[in-house]
């Protein structure tokens, strides 16, 4: 199975049971895309994401991005 959310993709094995974490994401419209997945195999949990920061957007909102990601992973 592949899961797209507007240019990042996460493909999974069929026989791997996941679920979408949309809470996670951050999506901004021409510079910044995220998408996570919670799996389950083999009785380990995990939390898998995909981030794609366009080329030549400002750095520094990407960083805020990815620390509001980490937070909102931690809680």
């Amino acid at each position: 199975m592949t899961m797209m959310t507007g240019g990042v993709a996460i493909c999974v094995r069929n026989n791997i049971d996941y679920k979408e974490r949309p809470q996670l994401e951050i999506n901004i419209e021409g510079s910044f895309k995220s998408m996570f997945i919670e799996t389950n195999y083999l009785g380990q949990k995990r939390i898998i994401g995909e981030i794609y920061r366009v080329p030549n957007i400002n750095e520094r909102e990407a960083i805020v991005n990815y620390e509001c990601i980490i937070d909102r992973l931690i809680l």
